[in-house]
Protein backbone atom coordinates (compact mmCIF):
# COMPACT_ATOMS: atom_id res chain seq x y z
CA UNK A 1 0.00 0.00 0.00
CA UNK A 2 2.82 2.36 0.93
CA UNK A 3 4.65 1.53 -2.30
CA UNK A 4 1.49 2.21 -4.40
CA UNK A 5 1.06 5.61 -2.72
CA UNK A 6 4.68 6.43 -3.50
CA UNK A 7 4.12 5.62 -7.18
CA UNK A 8 0.98 7.82 -7.24
CA UNK A 9 2.89 10.69 -5.67
CA UNK A 10 5.76 10.32 -8.13
CA UNK A 11 3.36 10.20 -11.08
CA UNK A 12 1.61 13.35 -9.89
CA UNK A 13 4.92 15.15 -9.56
CA UNK A 14 6.01 14.07 -13.04
CA UNK A 15 2.69 15.28 -14.47
CA UNK A 16 3.08 18.65 -12.75
CA UNK A 17 6.67 18.95 -14.02
CA UNK A 18 5.56 18.11 -17.58
CA UNK A 19 2.88 20.80 -17.42
CA UNK A 20 5.43 23.32 -16.15
CA UNK A 21 7.79 22.50 -19.02
CA UNK A 22 4.99 22.87 -21.56
CA UNK A 23 4.04 26.27 -20.17
CA UNK A 24 7.66 27.37 -20.05
CA UNK A 25 8.37 26.53 -23.67
CA UNK A 26 5.09 27.62 -25.24
CA UNK A 27 5.75 29.26 -28.62
CA UNK A 28 5.39 33.06 -28.90
CA UNK A 29 2.13 32.66 -30.85
CA UNK A 30 0.42 31.20 -27.80
CA UNK A 31 -2.64 33.20 -26.68
CA UNK A 32 -0.89 33.66 -23.32
CA UNK A 33 1.90 35.65 -24.95
CA UNK A 34 0.33 36.99 -28.13
CA UNK A 35 -0.50 40.44 -26.72
CA UNK A 36 2.44 41.69 -24.63
CA UNK A 37 2.02 44.98 -22.84
CA UNK A 38 4.75 47.06 -24.46
CA UNK A 39 5.95 50.07 -22.47
CA UNK A 40 6.68 53.21 -24.52
CA UNK A 41 7.99 56.38 -22.88
CA UNK A 42 7.68 59.53 -25.03
CA UNK A 43 9.77 62.53 -24.05
CA UNK A 44 9.41 65.81 -25.94
CA UNK A 45 12.08 68.47 -25.55
CA UNK A 46 9.20 70.95 -25.39
CA UNK A 47 5.49 71.07 -26.13
CA UNK A 48 4.80 72.49 -29.59
CA UNK A 49 6.24 72.18 -33.06
CA UNK A 50 7.93 70.33 -34.59
CA UNK A 51 7.54 67.79 -31.80
CA UNK A 52 3.74 67.63 -31.67
CA UNK A 53 3.29 66.75 -35.35
CA UNK A 54 6.08 64.15 -35.27
CA UNK A 55 4.66 62.58 -32.10
CA UNK A 56 1.08 62.49 -33.38
CA UNK A 57 2.16 60.93 -36.68
CA UNK A 58 4.26 58.35 -34.86
CA UNK A 59 1.37 57.35 -32.57
CA UNK A 60 -1.09 57.19 -35.45
CA UNK A 61 1.29 54.95 -37.39
CA UNK A 62 1.77 52.64 -34.40
CA UNK A 63 -2.00 52.40 -34.02
CA UNK A 64 -2.25 51.41 -37.68
CA UNK A 65 0.25 48.62 -37.02
CA UNK A 66 -2.00 47.20 -34.30
CA UNK A 67 -0.62 48.82 -31.17
CA UNK A 68 -3.66 49.69 -29.05
CA UNK A 69 -3.34 51.78 -25.90
CA UNK A 70 -4.17 49.87 -22.70
CA UNK A 71 -4.44 46.64 -24.69
CA UNK A 72 -0.95 45.80 -25.90
CA UNK A 73 0.91 49.07 -25.34
CA UNK A 74 1.08 51.59 -22.51
CA UNK A 75 2.17 55.15 -23.32
CA UNK A 76 3.96 57.36 -20.80
CA UNK A 77 4.34 60.98 -21.96
CA UNK A 78 6.43 63.82 -20.58
CA UNK A 79 7.69 67.21 -21.80
CA UNK A 80 11.07 68.44 -20.55
CA UNK A 81 10.11 72.07 -21.26
CA UNK A 82 13.72 72.43 -22.45
CA UNK A 83 15.09 71.90 -18.94
CA UNK A 84 17.90 69.38 -19.33
CA UNK A 85 17.83 68.75 -15.60
CA UNK A 86 14.32 67.29 -15.92
CA UNK A 87 15.81 64.16 -17.48
CA UNK A 88 17.15 62.87 -14.16
CA UNK A 89 13.72 63.12 -12.54
CA UNK A 90 12.03 61.43 -15.52
CA UNK A 91 14.56 58.62 -15.37
CA UNK A 92 14.00 57.98 -11.65
CA UNK A 93 10.23 58.50 -11.47
CA UNK A 94 9.03 57.10 -14.82
CA UNK A 95 11.62 55.05 -16.68
CA UNK A 96 13.39 53.01 -13.99
CA UNK A 97 10.16 51.71 -12.35
CA UNK A 98 9.03 50.36 -15.73
CA UNK A 99 12.00 48.01 -16.02
CA UNK A 100 13.12 48.06 -19.65
CA UNK A 101 10.80 50.34 -21.64
CA UNK A 102 11.59 51.68 -25.08
CA UNK A 103 12.06 55.44 -25.06
CA UNK A 104 11.18 57.87 -27.85
CA UNK A 105 13.19 61.10 -27.59
CA UNK A 106 11.66 63.99 -29.54
CA UNK A 107 14.23 66.76 -29.95
CA UNK A 108 17.88 67.68 -29.45
CA UNK A 109 17.65 68.70 -25.78
CA UNK A 110 15.91 65.46 -24.77
CA UNK A 111 18.37 63.34 -26.74
CA UNK A 112 21.43 65.10 -25.32
CA UNK A 113 20.12 64.80 -21.76
CA UNK A 114 19.44 61.07 -21.94
CA UNK A 115 22.72 60.39 -23.70
CA UNK A 116 24.37 61.74 -20.55
CA UNK A 117 22.23 59.53 -18.31
CA UNK A 118 21.96 56.24 -20.19
CA UNK A 119 24.56 56.00 -22.96
CA UNK A 120 25.36 52.34 -23.66
CA UNK A 121 23.06 51.15 -20.86
CA UNK A 122 21.59 47.98 -22.31
CA UNK A 123 18.50 48.21 -20.12
CA UNK A 124 17.19 51.02 -22.32
CA UNK A 125 16.80 51.51 -26.05
CA UNK A 126 16.23 54.97 -27.47
CA UNK A 127 14.72 56.14 -30.77
CA UNK A 128 15.18 59.86 -31.42
CA UNK A 129 13.56 62.25 -33.89
CA UNK A 130 13.65 66.00 -34.57
CA UNK A 131 17.39 66.07 -33.82
CA UNK A 132 19.39 68.48 -35.96
CA UNK A 133 22.87 66.99 -35.56
CA UNK A 134 22.88 63.47 -34.04
CA UNK A 135 26.43 62.89 -35.32
CA UNK A 136 27.74 66.02 -33.62
CA UNK A 137 25.76 65.11 -30.53
CA UNK A 138 27.60 61.80 -30.46
CA UNK A 139 24.61 59.45 -30.41
CA UNK A 140 25.45 58.00 -33.84
CA UNK A 141 28.57 57.83 -35.96
CA UNK A 142 26.97 58.21 -39.37
CA UNK A 143 23.72 57.64 -41.24
CA UNK A 144 23.30 54.26 -42.90
CA UNK A 145 25.62 52.61 -40.35
CA UNK A 146 24.90 50.51 -37.29
CA UNK A 147 24.45 52.72 -34.21
CA UNK A 148 27.42 52.38 -31.83
CA UNK A 149 25.33 52.12 -28.66
CA UNK A 150 21.66 52.14 -27.63
CA UNK A 151 20.45 55.16 -29.67
CA UNK A 152 19.06 55.32 -33.21
CA UNK A 153 16.54 57.54 -34.97
CA UNK A 154 15.78 60.22 -37.55
CA UNK A 155 17.47 63.60 -37.95
CA UNK A 156 15.60 66.84 -38.66
CA UNK A 157 17.30 69.41 -40.88
CA UNK A 158 16.95 70.27 -44.52
CA UNK A 159 20.44 70.27 -46.07
CA UNK A 160 21.99 73.75 -46.14
CA UNK A 161 22.46 73.58 -49.90
CA UNK A 162 18.73 72.96 -50.44
CA UNK A 163 17.66 75.98 -48.38
CA UNK A 164 20.19 78.26 -50.05
CA UNK A 165 19.19 76.98 -53.47
CA UNK A 166 15.60 78.04 -52.71
CA UNK A 167 16.84 81.49 -51.67
CA UNK A 168 18.72 81.92 -54.94
CA UNK A 169 15.81 80.61 -57.03
CA UNK A 170 13.60 83.30 -55.51
CA UNK A 171 16.22 86.07 -55.28
CA UNK A 172 18.84 85.46 -58.01
CA UNK A 173 20.89 88.52 -57.01
CA UNK A 174 20.93 87.75 -53.30
CA UNK A 175 24.06 88.99 -51.53
CA UNK A 176 23.24 89.33 -47.83
CA UNK A 177 21.29 86.89 -45.65
CA UNK A 178 20.23 87.57 -42.07
CA UNK A 179 20.15 84.82 -39.45
CA UNK A 180 19.06 85.57 -35.88
CA UNK A 181 19.48 82.40 -33.82
CA UNK A 182 19.16 81.08 -30.29
CA UNK A 183 22.12 79.90 -28.25
CA UNK A 184 21.25 76.23 -28.75
CA UNK A 185 23.47 73.33 -29.93
CA UNK A 186 21.37 72.67 -33.03
CA UNK A 187 21.81 76.24 -34.25
CA UNK A 188 25.57 76.17 -33.65
CA UNK A 189 25.77 72.94 -35.67
CA UNK A 190 23.70 74.39 -38.49
CA UNK A 191 25.73 77.60 -38.67
CA UNK A 192 28.87 75.48 -38.84
CA UNK A 193 27.38 73.64 -41.81
CA UNK A 194 26.51 76.95 -43.49
CA UNK A 195 30.06 78.24 -43.11
CA UNK A 196 31.55 74.96 -44.32
CA UNK A 197 29.29 75.04 -47.37
CA UNK A 198 30.15 78.65 -48.21
CA UNK A 199 33.87 77.92 -47.96
CA UNK A 200 33.62 74.86 -50.18
CA UNK A 201 31.39 76.32 -52.91
CA UNK A 202 32.82 78.74 -55.44
CA UNK A 203 29.27 79.55 -56.55
CA UNK A 204 28.43 81.04 -53.14
CA UNK A 205 31.63 83.00 -52.48
CA UNK A 206 29.86 86.35 -52.92
CA UNK A 207 27.20 85.62 -50.27
CA UNK A 208 27.55 87.07 -46.79
CA UNK A 209 25.64 85.87 -43.74
CA UNK A 210 24.90 88.32 -40.93
CA UNK A 211 24.53 86.45 -37.63
CA UNK A 212 23.14 87.67 -34.31
CA UNK A 213 22.68 85.35 -31.34
CA UNK A 214 19.98 85.69 -28.67
CA UNK A 215 19.96 83.99 -25.29
CA UNK A 216 18.33 80.60 -24.96
CA UNK A 217 15.22 80.56 -22.75
CA UNK A 218 13.94 77.25 -21.40
CA UNK A 219 10.30 76.33 -20.55
CA UNK A 220 7.43 75.45 -22.89
CA UNK A 221 7.01 79.15 -23.70
CA UNK A 222 10.69 80.00 -23.97
CA UNK A 223 10.36 80.42 -27.74
CA UNK A 224 7.99 83.36 -27.15
CA UNK A 225 10.55 85.15 -24.99
CA UNK A 226 13.35 84.36 -27.45
CA UNK A 227 11.32 85.86 -30.31
CA UNK A 228 10.83 89.00 -28.21
CA UNK A 229 14.57 89.15 -27.57
CA UNK A 230 15.16 88.87 -31.32
CA UNK A 231 13.30 92.11 -32.16
CA UNK A 232 16.32 94.46 -31.79
CA UNK A 233 18.49 92.06 -33.83
CA UNK A 234 15.88 91.82 -36.59
CA UNK A 235 15.55 95.60 -36.75
CA UNK A 236 19.33 95.98 -36.86
CA UNK A 237 19.76 93.50 -39.72
CA UNK A 238 16.72 94.50 -41.81
CA UNK A 239 18.48 97.39 -43.66
CA UNK A 240 21.56 95.22 -44.30
CA UNK A 241 20.10 92.04 -45.75
CA UNK A 242 18.07 90.89 -48.74
CA UNK A 243 16.31 88.08 -46.90
CA UNK A 244 16.07 86.41 -43.48
CA UNK A 245 16.53 82.70 -42.86
CA UNK A 246 14.72 81.08 -39.92
CA UNK A 247 17.25 79.50 -37.54
CA UNK A 248 17.34 75.72 -37.26
CA UNK A 249 16.40 75.77 -33.57
CA UNK A 250 13.36 75.86 -31.30
CA UNK A 251 12.89 79.60 -31.76
CA UNK A 252 12.89 79.23 -35.54
CA UNK A 253 10.47 76.30 -35.47
CA UNK A 254 7.68 78.19 -33.71
CA UNK A 255 5.08 80.75 -34.79
CA UNK A 256 6.24 83.81 -32.77
CA UNK A 257 9.57 84.12 -34.59
CA UNK A 258 8.02 84.18 -38.07
CA UNK A 259 5.44 86.70 -36.83
CA UNK A 260 8.17 88.86 -35.35
CA UNK A 261 10.18 89.01 -38.58
CA UNK A 262 7.02 89.85 -40.54
CA UNK A 263 6.11 92.64 -38.13
CA UNK A 264 9.54 94.20 -37.65
CA UNK A 265 11.37 93.76 -40.97
CA UNK A 266 10.56 94.73 -44.50
CA UNK A 267 12.36 91.70 -45.91
CA UNK A 268 11.08 88.20 -46.76
CA UNK A 269 11.62 85.26 -44.43
CA UNK A 270 12.53 81.76 -45.60
CA UNK A 271 10.95 79.54 -42.94
CA UNK A 272 11.92 76.29 -41.30
CA UNK A 273 8.68 74.30 -41.57
CA UNK A 274 5.58 73.99 -43.71
CA UNK A 275 3.34 75.70 -41.15
CA UNK A 276 5.47 78.86 -41.38
CA UNK A 277 3.75 79.46 -44.72
CA UNK A 278 0.69 77.18 -44.79
CA UNK A 279 -0.71 78.57 -41.53
CA UNK A 280 0.27 82.16 -42.37
CA UNK A 281 2.78 82.66 -39.61
CA UNK A 282 4.65 85.21 -41.71
CA UNK A 283 7.22 83.36 -43.85
CA UNK A 284 7.12 83.97 -47.59
CA UNK A 285 8.57 80.56 -48.44
CA UNK A 286 9.92 77.43 -46.81
CA UNK A 287 11.90 74.34 -47.67
CA UNK A 288 11.02 71.83 -44.98
CA UNK A 289 11.27 68.19 -43.87
CA UNK A 290 8.02 66.21 -43.76
CA UNK A 291 7.21 65.93 -40.04
CA UNK A 292 4.46 63.44 -40.80
CA UNK A 293 6.89 61.18 -42.65
CA UNK A 294 9.41 61.57 -39.85
CA UNK A 295 6.82 60.23 -37.42
CA UNK A 296 6.15 57.26 -39.68
CA UNK A 297 9.86 56.47 -39.88
CA UNK A 298 10.11 56.59 -36.08
CA UNK A 299 7.08 54.31 -35.71
CA UNK A 300 8.71 51.74 -37.98
CA UNK A 301 11.85 51.76 -35.84
CA UNK A 302 9.81 51.37 -32.65
CA UNK A 303 7.86 48.49 -34.18
CA UNK A 304 11.09 46.69 -35.06
CA UNK A 305 12.31 47.07 -31.48
CA UNK A 306 8.98 45.86 -30.05
CA UNK A 307 9.23 42.86 -32.39
CA UNK A 308 12.55 41.86 -30.85
CA UNK A 309 15.03 43.26 -33.36
CA UNK A 310 18.37 44.45 -31.96
CA UNK A 311 18.93 48.19 -31.99
CA UNK A 312 22.28 47.70 -33.73
CA UNK A 313 20.35 46.42 -36.75
CA UNK A 314 18.22 49.59 -36.98
CA UNK A 315 20.30 52.18 -38.82
CA UNK A 316 19.73 55.92 -38.23
CA UNK A 317 18.05 57.81 -41.06
CA UNK A 318 17.50 61.26 -42.50
CA UNK A 319 13.95 62.44 -43.29
CA UNK A 320 12.66 60.62 -46.36
CA UNK A 321 10.59 63.51 -47.71
CA UNK A 322 11.13 67.25 -48.13
CA UNK A 323 8.78 69.86 -49.51
CA UNK A 324 8.69 73.46 -50.71
CA UNK A 325 5.84 75.89 -50.05
CA UNK A 326 5.45 79.48 -51.28
CA UNK A 327 3.11 82.37 -50.50
CA UNK A 328 2.79 84.01 -53.91
CA UNK A 329 1.02 87.18 -52.78
CA UNK A 330 3.56 87.82 -50.04
CA UNK A 331 6.47 87.18 -52.41
CA UNK A 332 4.92 89.59 -54.91
CA UNK A 333 4.80 92.27 -52.22
CA UNK A 334 8.56 91.92 -51.93
CA UNK A 335 8.99 92.14 -55.72
CA UNK A 336 9.76 88.43 -56.09
CA UNK A 337 8.46 86.44 -59.06
CA UNK A 338 8.18 82.67 -58.69
CA UNK A 339 10.29 81.00 -61.42
CA UNK A 340 8.74 78.35 -63.63
CA UNK A 341 10.98 75.64 -62.13
CA UNK A 342 9.44 76.21 -58.70
CA UNK A 343 5.90 76.47 -60.04
CA UNK A 344 6.25 72.90 -61.27
CA UNK A 345 7.40 71.46 -57.94
CA UNK A 346 6.30 73.69 -55.06
CA UNK A 347 3.02 74.06 -53.18
CA UNK A 348 1.78 77.62 -53.74
CA UNK A 349 -0.72 79.52 -51.62
CA UNK A 350 -1.98 83.08 -52.03
CA UNK A 351 -3.55 84.09 -48.73
CA UNK A 352 -1.26 86.46 -46.79
CA UNK A 353 -3.11 86.85 -43.49
CA UNK A 354 -0.80 86.53 -40.50
CA UNK A 355 -2.67 85.37 -37.43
Amino acid sequence: MHQHTTYQTLAARLKALSLLLVLTFLPYSSPLLASPNHQLVIIDSQRGEPYSTVRESMLESLHGMGYITNKNITIHYHSMSHYQGAADSIMRRIIEPLGQPIIFLNGTVATAAFKTLAWNNNLYRFVFASVTDPVGLGVIKEFGQAPPANFTGISYPVPVEDRLKLVRQLIPNVRNIGLVFADMPQSHSYIGWINDFLRSSQEWQNIRFHYIQVDFVSSDYGHVRMAEQAIPAIKKLAPLVDVFLSPNDQMGAQKPFAQTVRQHANKPLIGLGRKDVAEHWGAAASRYPSLDQMGKQAANMLHRLFSGQAIHEIYPERPEKYGTILNETLLTQFGITIPASLRETAEIIEKTTVE
